[in-house]
């Protein structure tokens, strides 16, 4: 099982995902972990599950690639997020 952000606010995860991204794409990024403009980022994945949405840090390779199957047809955004804020959802970082 991986680590996934749930604000405790209450707040929509794509809503927290739009306020504290860095980049956006729609497709698969080639790594988990990157810089942007100085700031050491993580790739967190939005994925649409139907009845609910996910939001999944892909804190190594391995975790990233589950979520890059090309037979995976679930809708999903790649979001890279200071690693800085996703520390306190998943420990591995």
């Amino acid at each position: 099982m991986g680590y996934y952000i749930n604000p405790k606010d209450g707040m929509d995860k794509a809503i927290w995902i739009k306020e504290n991204n860095l980049q956006l794409a729609l497709t698969p990024p080639n790594e988990h972990k990157k810089e942007i403009d100085g700031t050491p980022c993580t790739c967190v994945v939005l994925v649409d599950n139907g009845p609910f949405t996910a939001a999944a840090i892909t804190y190594d390779m391995e975790e990233l690639q589950a979520f890059c199957n090309p037979r995976d047809f679930r809708p999903k955004i790649f979001a890279f997020i200071p690693t800085e804020l996703l520390k306190e959802f998943c420990p591995l970082l």
